[in-house]
């Protein structure tokens, strides 16, 4: 038998296969009442939070958001060709203590922020990670310009950042101080798409986008099998964004009220408006299976591109297995037998 009637052969026997499993899924949901989803509660909340306000739960959302810089940031150079809006990012997050809430500037301080700049993260791969900067670096200077402790010293670190990429700079220059001893770096501005990553604290496992803004449940984190199936959440987060081409801008973290987020060339005012925006933008129902499929395509594109080469049905179909009540995110991307073999002919592609 030749090679390539062996692998129709195999083809022919996986489809069936999962015909049948897609089958076997669709009599299950159709056996069952599938409850509705409760609105998700953030906490914490500005409103009054069931989880009170400590160092750390401030620590676990900057190390949420991190996580989701480190994958997310190669996917955003790869898409950037595609994107309605790009930007060019240096690939690291900076803050001090003034520029956090004042309920949450206690706890800020009690982490070793104060009043000079200090990098927050620092994406892996990105102008700044290769450049050699590390969090916890206190910023001296950035192009020159000295970072004179303050309130309003972040915003000036972000507008040097911005005007470098405005003016089609390659690089930027980073001084920093670090175990006493300072080090200056030229970091590199890579071109992306202009969106940024946010964490969102709610268990149910969940991601969404407005067009500018991704945001990811802390029980999306928590699921994920490791950084593959994350990347696929925020591919394919990412490819809805392009496909849809929404342009509605959202802030980075309801923490903070301006934190420069170097890693997208934006700051990220933490309003409770900013955040309600984000919360209505949340969809509801199943996404359209011919979106999705176009969603799928662009998602294997641009994980190719990044590097990651796990197949993402594996992700899907593990998806599909818990109740649906408590996995939004599979009861609004449902696996249907043509996105199933789509996802399978793409991935035999590459």
């Amino acid at each position: 038998m030749s090679l390539q009637k062996l692998h129709m052969l195999v083809r022919s026997q996986l489809r069936s296969q999962l015909h049948t499993w897609v089958l076997a899924v669709a009599v299950i949901s159709a056996a069952c009442t599938i409850p509705a989803i409760k609105s998700a509660q953030l906490a914490p909340d500005l409103s009054g939070a069931a989880s009170p306000p400590s160092a750390a739960l401030l620590q676990q959302q900057l190390t949420d958001d991190a996580r989701l810089d480190d994958i997310g940031a190669a996917l955003l150079r790869a898409a950037a060709p595609q994107c309605a809006e790009g930007t060019r990012r240096a690939g690291f997050r900076f803050a001090n203590a003034p520029t956090f809430t004042r309920r949450w500037e206690s706890y800020a301080t009690a982490l070793g922020y104060t009043d000079t700049v200090q990098v927050v993260s620092v994406a892996k791969r990105g102008g700044a990670d290769r450049a050699g900067l590390r969090a916890a670096d206190r910023i001296v200077s950035i192009d020159g310009v000295t970072a004179t402790p303050g309130s309003g010293i972040v915003e000036s670190m972000r507008t040097r950042v911005t005007a470098a990429a405005a003016r089609g700079a390659p690089s930027v220059n980073v001084t920093v101080r670090r175990e006493g001893r300072e080090s200056a770096y030229t970091v590199p501005l890579d071109s992306s798409c202009a969106m940024t990553f946010m964490s969102w604290r709610d268990d149910a496992p969940d991601a969404w986008s407005d067009g500018r803004t991704i945001a990811v449940t802390t029980g999306m984190i928590a699921y994920a099998h490791g950084d593959g199936d994350m990347a696929v959440v925020l591919a394919h987060e990412i490819a809805h964004a392009i496909i849809r081409r929404g342009t509605a801008h959202t802030g980075w973290d309801r923490f903070l009220d301006a934190t420069a987020d170097v890693a997208t060339g934006a700051v990220g005012y933490a309003t409770d408006d900013r955040w309600a925006r984000m919360k209505r933008a949340r969809p509801e129902n199943p996404a359209d299976d011919r979106e999705e499929q176009r969603a799928d395509d662009l998602t294997q594109q641009l994980l190719v591109q990044a590097g990651h080469r796990a197949p993402m049905h594996d992700f899907w179909r593990r998806l599909q297995l818990p109740d649906p009540a408590s996995f939004p995110y599979a009861r609004k991307h449902p696996l249907s037998m043509a996105r199933i073999i789509r996802m399978d002919d793409r991935s035999t592609s590459h």
